[in-house]
């Protein structure tokens, strides 16, 4: 064997063991990057998760006061607002009247029972 074959033999023996190395590094940059998507799918589902469950207490605290909201009485079409002159009389009115507070103080809009009266409930 003359020499220029030698050092094509040992030329095609570098490039095949090169080679194999190359693909070596290639199956685990593959592994890598699928182990990487794989963390990142479970990340990513993680956070659908817990969106989802955070998305399911809210549906369900809308739908609670959506309930709720059916429950309070339909107001009054006269009652949009109340009448301030009246309710500041009536108020100075029983200031001078004790109600049945502890020191003898009055209580303002309430009567002895610490229920409003209807006077002082008037609307305009």
């Amino acid at each position: 064997m003359s020499s220029i074959e030698k050092q094509l033999v040992e030329l095609k023996g570098r490039l095949d063991e090169l080679t194999s190395d190359e693909m070596k590094l290639i199956k685990e940059l593959e592994q890598a990057l699928i182990n990487a998507d794989n963390q990142l799918q479970n990340e990513i589902d993680k956070v659908f998760s817990s969106h989802m469950q955070r998305r399911e207490c809210l549906a369900s605290s809308l739908v609670d006061l959506a309930r709720n909201l059916g429950r309070l009485p339909a107001p009054k079409p006269e009652a949009a607002t109340l009448d301030y002159v009246a309710r500041s009389d009536a108020y100075n009115e029983q200031q001078h009247q004790p109600s049945a507070g502890s020191n003898g103080e009055s209580w303002g809009f309430f009567n002895n029972d610490g229920q409003r009266t209807a006077e002082d409930l008037k609307l305009v």
